[in-house]
């Protein structure tokens, strides 16, 4: 992934638990996000790899992980001529 981050045009947002077994922090690509203008990458101390649950009954109500994708596309749908503009300058 860390010489394939440049190729990507659009607003991206990944978020990564520093404590995920199968994407362990070191392997996040963190100095190729920091130079796109495109990609961010979210780091948390914890959060594992099945999706952030939270709670003794994790399925009962809503997760850390759609709590923050949900603030984040409704920053993207409220900002979308901004971001269009953005995008067409590097497509």
């Amino acid at each position: 992934m860390h010489e394939k981050l440049h190729l990507i045009k659009i607003p991206l947002l990944c978020l990564n638990a520093a404590d995920d077994p199968f994407q362990p922090f070191d392997a996040v690509p963190l100095e190729a996000a920091r130079i796109s203008k495109f990609v961010a990458i979210m780091m948390t101390a914890r959060g594992g790899h099945i999706g952030f649950l939270e709670g003794i009954w994790p399925l009962v109500r809503d997760q850390y992980i759609s709590r923050v994708f949900a603030q984040y596309f409704g920053a993207v749908f409220r900002n979308e001529a901004d971001i269009l503009h953005i995008t067409e300058q590097y497509n």
